[in-house]
């Protein structure tokens, strides 16, 4: 397990104040280790990829800490902390007592009333000797000197893996109902059962479709959301990261479904319900995917913006709401928002009369360094594609009537020059035009296909799209 020193970082304060049982006659855990000299000590827990801090006490003689509480602690991975030294546990009884020494660790450990923790030390003395094993490879390969003695050692790497796998396998038929066996399951990717062969499906397309219909469906399963412990130990996010980056196919609309299947299997679970949310929330919202906002907007409009999410202050929920208000009308696959602007003779100009295969939005203000940059690249590309279907519609957010005249005079812009000095349209909420420059591009039908990649991307993204789109034998 990881042994760095607690940090507390602001998304971890999202988590202070979880849900803890009230019942129950307490907890008391007493650990002793020889040679230890602090006088105070902390117990803490993982959640997640974070770790809190639950109790703290006082010496009552070297080396000898005692936590107690009238309230149970929820089952999962704690810790003891002092200044000088990180020992994990597990809590699962609320009363036992663990005896040990500074430099001994699970070796010199004596338990007393504390099965889990018992099972605990027989995974982490198995789990040392496995790594140790496992760093002296990567030393002698780091001093091979030739490909067979790299083959050989990557050979001896694969057992030790092999030792690995099948200790953590031994270990969960060993104890298959221990809440060690239960995270240990999740420290590999989840087994699925084996794959059907669909032998009657004669089509290869079709039966590669229905085995990865079927492992999708069962890796997904066999992930345990019901187990509110395994939230307390750092090893549930990752298999369901993975699923959600490497199974599902990479569209809002797809990894929709599966973090709404998420989200009502925790529904009625508080610590779940606000871990997955925050954690879900926050892969989506810093994503650098296009079109992943559509999964931010989706969280908080059916979790974050209604009463499921109790715990977040009005403030916060109008921040957010405001966020969604700017993001919600633009998201990839959406239809454009109506634009009525005027040209630079200030008639009247619709984005729906611009007739074009694609159609790029590019929303500048005269004043803005990183404008003055693109816009000429942008008419350069644009010169280059015209002519193949792609029009540019170059809008100015400026209010300033005679500066967006110079600006177009000065870089020469032919392509179709457009703005609203008037505030007349709703178009920097609906295109989320609060930095400049922003770019869009539209397919034949105005639907938005792409958004916020450079102007250097834009012919890239083109000429892909098209080669998607293209029928199966068509040049």
């Amino acid at each position: 397990m990881n042994k760095t020193l607690i940090r507390f970082t602001f998304t971890a304060l999202i988590f202070l104040g979880l849900n803890v049982k009230t019942f129950g006659q307490g907890y008391d855990i007493k650990i002793t280790v020889e040679g230890m000299q602090d006088s105070v000590a902390y117990l803490g827990y993982v959640f997640g990829d974070q770790r809190f801090l639950t109790d703290t006490t006082r010496a009552s003689a070297p080396g000898v800490y005692r936590f107690t509480g009238a309230r149970e602690l929820p089952t999962g991975i704690y810790f003891l902390y002092t200044p000088n030294y990180f020992l994990e546990l597990i809590v699962k009884e609320q009363k036992f007592s663990l005896k040990t020494t500074k430099e001994g660790a699970f070796r010199t450990m004596e338990v007393t009333s504390s099965p889990e923790n018992l099972v605990f030390k027989e995974f982490q003395m198995g789990m040392v000797e496995l790594q140790t094993q496992k760093q002296a490879i990567r030393k002698k390969l780091e001093q091979a000197s030739t490909a067979a003695d790299s083959s050989a050692i990557f050979e001896e790497d694969k057992q030790v893996n092999e030792k690995l796998n099948d200790f953590r396998q031994n270990l969960i038929a060993k104890y298959p109902d221990s809440f060690v066996a239960k995270f240990v399951r999740l420290m590999a990717l989840p087994d699925v059962p084996g794959i059907p062969e669909y032998s009657e499906v004669t089509d290869d397309l079709e039966r590669g479709r229905l085995k990865y219909e079927y492992y999708k469906r069962k890796y997904f399963e066999s992930i345990d959301f019901d187990d509110s412990g395994l939230l307390r130990t750092p090893v549930l996010k990752s298999p369901v990261i993975h699923f959600l980056d490497k199974v599902v196919i990479q569209h809002p609309d797809t990894i929709n479904v599966y973090v709404d299947k998420i989200m009502t299997k925790v529904l009625d679970q508080p610590d779940a319900f606000r871990f997955w949310l925050v954690t879900l929330f926050k892969k989506y919202q810093e994503s650098k995917i296009m079109g992943m906002d559509g999964v931010m907007v989706n969280l908080a409009e059916k979790y974050y913006l209604t009463d499921k999410a109790d715990w977040l202050s009005k403030e916060d929920k109008e921040k957010l709401a405001e966020e969604v208000e700017f993001v919600s009308p633009n998201l990839v696959g959406k239809q454009a928002p109506t634009l009525q602007l005027l040209d630079t003779l200030l008639s009247p100009i619709n984005l729906s009369q611009v007739k074009a295969e694609f159609t790029i939005l590019f929303f500048y203000d005269p004043n803005c360094g990183h404008c003055k940059k693109s816009t000429p690249v942008l008419l350069e590309e644009y010169h280059r594609l015209k002519d193949s279907g792609v029009e540019v519609m170059g809008i100015c957010i400026s209010t300033d009537i005679e500066e967006w005249r110079r600006f177009v005079y000065e870089y020469e812009l032919d392509w179709i020059n457009a703005a609203d000095p008037y505030y007349r349209s709703n178009m920097r909420r609906d295109y989320n035009v609060r930095t400049t420059p922003q770019v869009y591009i539209l397919d034949k039908n105005k639907k938005i296909i792409a958004k916020k990649l450079e102007v250097e991307q834009l012919a890239g993204f083109i000429e892909q799209y098209r080669a998607v789109q293209r029928p199966a034998g068509e040049d």
